[in-house]
């Protein structure tokens, strides 16, 4: 029960780190306020997947656990955000569709928690 929650944390961390990098190309703004949305939708993501994928004997050799199939989810969530997060611009240079944008992003951040904690309660209720 416990694997279920430690591994996709470690991934999350690890995958976080790499978004960090992957946008911002600097570890200076790692648990910045800018990363926690990003590793929180990693977490949430990895964790469901943890909860409803079962393992396959060949890919797990042997293990009862689906390493595989959450380090891909993990990795699809960490790609799909680095392309939806818009590159960090000057003050000046479009402030107004910047902010747009922001607030579109955050309906979005705030839906996708939404679809990504169902799964989860569901885990935990429907076994």
């Amino acid at each position: 029960m416990y694997l279920n929650i430690v591994f996709p944390f470690i991934l999350s961390i690890f995958l976080t780190s790499t978004f960090t990098w992957l946008k911002f190309r600097t570890f200076k703004r790692l648990w910045s306020v800018q990363v926690w949305p990003a590793f929180l939708v990693i977490f949430l993501g990895t964790w469901a997947t943890s909860l409803w994928i079962k393992p396959l004997e060949f890919i797990t050799d042997g293990y009862n656990y689906a390493w595989v199939a959450i380090l891909a989810v993990g990795a699809l969530l960490m790609i799909v955000l680095v392309m939806l997060l818009p590159e960090h611009r000057e003050k000046n240079e479009k402030a107004k569709a910047k902010n747009d944008t922001l607030k579109e992003l955050g309906i979005f951040f705030w839906i996708l928690i939404i679809v990504l904690s169902i799964p989860i309660i569901l885990g935990y209720t429907l076994t």
